[in-house]
């Protein structure tokens, strides 16, 4: 028996070279690295089957980090070979001799689990993107209602006009209603000469300085990845359907440094889960909670915002018969966008730019390495041009905006995509520039209560992606 197990990575016993597989595939490593052999003790039992096995063919399994893996070797005396098929997370075959290995096509883990890294963070730039459309939202409604540069048509006047009927909700409202609209046009004589209702600024007390807001937003996205595609004669198509909701309070302080700028500070939570199914017939499910804070700025025309978010994330595999339930990790995220905007006719267009950094962090390090997942971060830099009108129909104050944007993830590093002997499984699409369509309608029901909808498509080579958002705003006062 020991006339065989010298011919394998030259005199290593078979128990060691069991366990050299385990931890090769399980980290990953290589299958010949002096520091493996460190980590037999985790795989002890091999041993006793190795010298059980009089005839150097040994089989079993061994568990590397919460990983169990299973090997089958043989060895072929008339090439002095030995081969190792490999299968559960890592699937394959091994051939080497005394030299060293001379053939290895191991994949350690399916498309499911590189996927699901990716989808990940994807789910956590959707999530973002819902924040993002309140947070315009909010600017929006201080530019529009009370800023002259950026005015545009409301029609809430304190009573009826000739485009009111008597029954409208503006037409009832008192004109000494202390609110934060009234208090504002009284404050700034906010007058709109494009608005098809003639407008009236009654005295009004001054507005309050601070005024409380509370939302909630429901939206859907769905992305279908690389179809048809393959890497290494594998299939790497994937799509992804993300769902979820989020809301929050804010406060919006005004004149924070002059009567014409405003600032507003909100907390936010919500939940988000991800569906990924891959071409090659695996899944999975990434789901978990969210918490933030966001800011905005507005001064005029000019706007200044920023984000910063954690989603709480765990991942539910099933692939090739393994399902995989103590994965999580979490997302951090920060964003920051400029914009500013001009008037143009009856229209408002408004250019705007931005950068996103969702920071990956697994909570299972061991875990997460096993399955070539290390953590890493995903920038992407976003920029465009939202276009803009407003009008009133029937005693209710719209609001349409088509945003034209670019957006690039210009760097993603770590392992949130994993790679198997140095080969990535699956495509990043970093450096990739998509093209972003978003379309919303905003209606302004009552002084306290709006609400929108929100289409989107965005593309690049052999991605496509669709989504919506709808959502409604409370003002307490």
């Amino acid at each position: 028996m020991r006339d065989h197990l010298t011919h394998f990575l030259g005199g290593f016993p078979k128990w060691i070279r069991a366990c050299l597989l385990c931890v090769l595939f399980a980290l990953p490593v290589t299958f010949i690295s002096t520091q493996a052999s460190a980590q037999a003790a985790s795989c002890t039992s091999v041993e006793s089957q190795a010298i059980a096995n009089q005839q150097g063919n040994i089989s079993g399994s061994c568990t590397q980090s919460g990983l169990t893996i299973n090997y089958s070797c043989s060895y072929n005396n008339s090439t002095s070979t030995e081969t190792c098929n490999i299968s559960g997370p890592c699937s394959g075959t091994v051939t080497g001799n005394s030299s060293g290995i001379s053939s290895n096509n191991v994949v350690c883990q399916s498309a499911a689990a590189q996927s699901a890294g990716r989808a990940a963070v994807q789910a956590s730039q959707i999530s973002l993107g819902a924040v993002n459309t309140h947070i315009t939202n909010v600017r929006d409604s201080i530019q529009q209602r009370l800023f002259t540069p950026v005015g545009r048509p409301l029609g809430f006047a304190g009573e009826a006009t000739s485009n009111e009927t008597p029954d409208s909700p503006f037409a009832r409202v008192d004109a000494s209603f202390n609110t934060l609209d009234d208090g504002l046009r009284g404050l700034f004589a906010y007058a709109d000469p494009k608005s098809p209702i003639p407008m009236k600024a009654p005295p009004a007390p001054p507005p309050p300085t601070y005024s409380w807001a509370g939302w909630a937003q429901g939206f859907v996205d769905y992305e279908s990845r690389y179809q048809n595609q393959t890497l290494a004669g594998s299939p790497i198509g994937r799509d992804t359907t993300t769902g979820g909701g989020i809301g929050g309070v804010d406060v919006t302080r005004i004149g924070l440094t002059s009567a014409q700028d405003a600032g507003v500070l909100g907390l936010l939570g919500g939940d988000t889960s991800a569906f990924v199914r891959n071409a090659d017939g695996t899944t999975a499910l990434v789901d978990g909670p969210s918490i933030g804070v966001y800011g905005v700025y507005v001064n005029g025309g000019f706007s200044v915002d920023g984000t910063f978010k954690a989603d709480f994330l765990g991942i539910s595999e099933g692939a090739a018969g393994m399902i995989l339930t103590n994965l999580r990790l979490t997302n951090y995220t920060e964003s920051g966008d400029i914009s500013y905007k001009r008037e143009m006719g009856s229209w408002w267009y408004e250019p705007t730019v931005g950068v996103s950094n969702t920071n990956t962090v697994w909570d299972n390090a061991a875990l997460a390495m096993a399955m070539n997942l290390t953590n890493g971060d995903d920038v992407r830099v976003t920029g465009g041009v939202r276009w803009g009108t407003g009008w009133d129909a029937a005693g209710v104050h719209y609001e349409g905006t088509l945003s034209t944007l670019l957006y690039d993830d210009v760097i993603i590093t770590g392992g949130t995509v994993a790679t198997a002997i140095g080969v990535p499984l699956a495509p990043t699409g970093e450096g990739l520039i998509f093209g972003q369509l978003i379309g919303k309608l905003e209606a302004q029901w009552t002084r306290n209560w709006s609400g929108y909808v929100e289409g989107e498509v965005r593309g690049s080579d052999n991605i496509i992606g669709v989504a919506g958002r709808v959502g409604v705003r409370y003002t307490f006062n």
